[in-house]
């Protein structure tokens, strides 16, 4: 090879490796292919446990510290961070703190777009706010300010419905989704965020992926699976993506859920289990049986959710889980009724 260690050991190589050209050159030639061999080892795995001030959140600790990992040690500012749907700031502050120790970024830039409606449901009041004099439809953002408040000079705070708000067109070096609750809402961020990303650079973190309520990201994310790396999964959690290749706005607008047919649906998320890890395919399959009761198959569903029982019968998630997707079932079903009556 022309590298050889002689070579790279000329004065004259050795001052132009301290440029910034050089520095350009690597990454360009040997950047992604490096990255990607250090991201393999998910270096924010346990023991990885920085100390960090984190307020009430539902993210497990495991997630913190991996936000943590990417503000600090991976994030160079070759684009924004986008935190998209953080709650009562855990996201928020597990990032901004890895970017206030990152000190390659500048001081007085707002590196995190941070973005929530900070208004209360039923599911928050009922986990978060049980003891508090707020209400369902009640404001939480003086909460999240105060938690995020040490490291706020990182932050642009978005309030409101994150359909409504508008992207100025900067790149996406790191892409915190945890807004993914509706199709529509999914078919409105990746529109808006996936072109954006930065190939061999860009990290996308879909929050629910492991999770049995939102099955739209697991089609979703297998529709993509060609511009996507998998590195990591949490139990009833996070996936962890690298971006290989920047879709157009034009792929992802074709690969439009909301626009696809049960049978291919299905099929997109039997393939997507093929490749997780084992433990966490039962939740795949719930997923799977939840899906059908978006399309009003409760029978169908009903025996997935059986047969998720006989196939993990110490699973003990998948049988509470099971039971509360047969709940809703009926629930959907009086609805429909009572809808045609």
């Amino acid at each position: 090879m022309w590298a050889t260690p002689d070579v790279l050991d000329h004065p004259w190589v050795a001052a132009f490796r301290r440029t910034r050209a050089w520095r350009g050159f690597v990454e360009l030639v040997g950047g992604p292919r490096r990255r990607l061999r250090i991201l393999e080892t998910r270096p924010w795995a346990h023991p990885y446990r920085p100390e960090l001030v984190v307020p009430r959140t539902m993210l497990s600790e495991d997630e913190v510290a991996m936000l943590h990992w990417f503000g600090r040690w991976y994030f160079r500012g070759r684009g924004q961070i986008v935190d998209a749907g953080c709650f009562l700031g855990g996201s928020t502050a597990a990032l901004a703190q890895g970017v206030s120790a990152n000190h390659r970024l500048s001081r007085e830039r707002r590196w995190i777009d941070s973005y929530d409606t900070f208004v209360m449901d039923w599911y928050a009041k009922r986990e978060f706010f049980a003891d508090s004099p707020l209400q369902v439809g009640d404001s939480f953002y003086d909460e999240w300010r105060t938690a995020v408040e040490p490291w706020e000079r990182f932050v642009s705070v978005h309030r409101g419905d994150v359909c409504a708000q508008t992207w100025g067109g900067e790149k996406v070096e790191i892409l915190f989704l945890d807004v993914m609750k509706t199709v529509p809402v999914q078919t409105v961020v990746t529109e808006r965020w996936f072109p954006r990303l930065i190939a061999g650079r860009s990290i996308l973190i879909q929050q629910d992926y492991v999770h049995e309520w939102q099955p739209w990201i697991i089609v979703s994310m297998e529709l993509l699976r060609h511009y996507f790396l998998p590195l990591d999964y949490f139990d009833y959690g996070s996936a962890v993506y690298f971006c290989v290749r920047v879709p157009s706005r034009r792929t992802v607008e074709a690969a439009d859920v909301g626009a696809l047919p049960l049978a291919t649906q299905l099929e997109l998320m039997d393939r997507a289990a093929t490749r997780m890890p084992a433990h966490h395919v039962p939740v795949i399959a719930n997923a799977r049986a939840k899906l059908l009761i978006d399309f009003r198959r409760y029978d169908e569903a009903r025996a997935a959710i059986e047969d998720v029982w006989r196939r993990w019968p110490e699973h003990a998630r998948a049988r509470s889980v099971g039971e509360r997707l047969l709940e809703y079932a009926e629930k959907d079903a009086a609805k429909g009724l009572s809808a045609s009556a």
